[in-house]
């Protein structure tokens, strides 16, 4: 495996996927709507990056790419955000089964067809059974997020059985980091505009897997390196369970504040109560998280002070 394509390479584990493997020195190529922010932040070997700015489906209609050239693909492409598929689940089955689709029948027509590896999500279990979550439980989605990553992946494993595709999937948990506009994000963004006060939605309790976006990279790098690649499914998390009022304190401790915490008791259909993965398998492919949840939260407030000079 030296030369891989990434969809979505310019998002937000797309960007440190493509870090992650130009620091190995693959030959990286990046399908992408928005690239130009990439190019600018890649600091290493440039020379390596090659940038195709365009959606997957328009990319591989016009011949922007030879499938055939490449040992891997990394699908990361979609809409990423549970809450934008509630609204407009038509662009979210565009964006994440639609796509694949066409994907997953180009590889089935190539000569030489490389791996895919999937980015999916937690999202596809909804609310579980039993905790942690394992590969083989139930998978109950509650937004359209969810059923499409779950389609996706059902694609995914028919295509690998009956076509002799190299693949997996990998279905990553509550993923967070500097670029982030999720729940640790919108803490950080809420404590700069009030010390005082902290409005938490929800009662506080709900439970999650934090894991930092380069974790999640590496993991993608390891499936791909080591997984045999005949359909499985991956949990990438960090095994851990975190409160979302414990997450608020960490936050808060790292900023240095004490603010009056209160609760916005909506609940969302949408959301489950608690997520939070068994990663024995991703273990025997030799994972672990380099990055604890308070060393993730330090490193995201220090960009953050850094920016503000």
């Amino acid at each position: 495996m030296k030369k891989v394509i990434v969809t979505g390479g310019a998002g937000f584990i797309g960007v440190h996927l493509v870090y992650e493997l130009l620091e190995r020195q693959f030959e990286v190529t990046v399908i992408d709507k928005s690239v130009n922010k990439l190019l600018s932040n890649v600091k290493t070997n440039q020379k390596f990056l090659t940038l195709i700015e365009s959606d997957v489906i328009s990319a591989l209609e016009n011949n922007l790419v030879s499938l055939d050239e490449f040992d891997v693909v990394f699908h990361l492409a979609g809409v990423s955000v549970v809450s934008v598929s509630v609204k407009t689940p038509d662009v979210d089955m565009q964006a994440n089964l639609l796509s694949t689709f066409h994907l997953l029948e180009r590889l089935r027509t190539s000569n030489n067809p490389p791996a895919i590896i999937f980015a999916s999500s937690a999202a596809v279990y909804g609310n579980p059974q039993k905790i942690p979550i394992m590969e083989g439980d139930p998978t109950y989605p509650l937004s359209p997020y969810g059923v499409s990553k779950l389609s996706a992946e059902r694609y995914i494993d028919v295509y690998c059985k009956l076509y002799d595709i190299a693949g997996a999937t990998l279905r990553i948990f509550s993923v967070y980091g500097p670029e982030d506009k999720r729940v640790v994000h919108d803490i950080f963004r809420k404590l700069e505009e009030n010390r005082e006060r902290l409005f938490l939605l929800g009662n506080g309790s709900q439970e999650r897997d934090f894991i930092y976006v380069e974790d999640v990279a590496r993991a993608l790098f390891l499936v791909a390196d080591r997984a045999p690649k005949m359909g499985e499914v991956y949990n990438v998390g960090s095994g851990r369970s975190t409160s979302i009022s414990q997450l608020a304190k960490e936050i808060c401790q790292a900023v240095g504040v004490s603010p009056k915490i209160e609760y916005e008791n909506k609940e969302r259909p949408d959301d489950p109560d608690i997520s939070v993965a068994n990663i024995d398998r991703l273990k025997k492919l030799g994972f672990e998280c380099k990055f604890s949840l308070q060393d993730g939260i330090k490193r995201i407030y220090d960009q953050k002070k850094k920016s503000e000079v």
